[in-house]
């Protein structure tokens, strides 16, 4: 699979062959068919949040799932999807209020 990847800040983005695990549990794979880049992902591509090197950046995204864990069973293989990938705990106030 192909990945946008930032290896140093101000390094740009080179276009790299990544290796992708198989989903597990409730995981989907979603092929990437659109991917943008906000001001969140310019931030941290500048290392202002102290991101690690390298990393993969455009969370937010348009795809069609491609395989599912063996738990997930909200979705279907070929199913469209939108995505925004964010991190969250899952015990916070603005968690539990669905608002990570």
């Amino acid at each position: 699979m192909k990945a946008a990847i930032l290896n140093k800040v101000a390094g740009g983005f080179a276009i790299e062959e990544i290796g992708i695990d198989a989903p597990k549990g409730r995981e989907v794979l979603v092929t990437v068919k659109a991917s943008g880049l906000c001001h969140s992902d310019l931030h941290m591509a500048e290392s202002k949040y102290g991101v690690p090197l390298p990393a993969v950046f455009g969370r937010e995204l348009a795809g069609i799932v491609t395989a599912l864990g063996t738990d997930a069973h909200e979705l279907a293989s070929t199913d469209d999807v939108v995505c925004s990938l964010m991190r969250y705990c899952g015990h916070c106030q603005a968690c539990l209020a669905g608002r990570p």
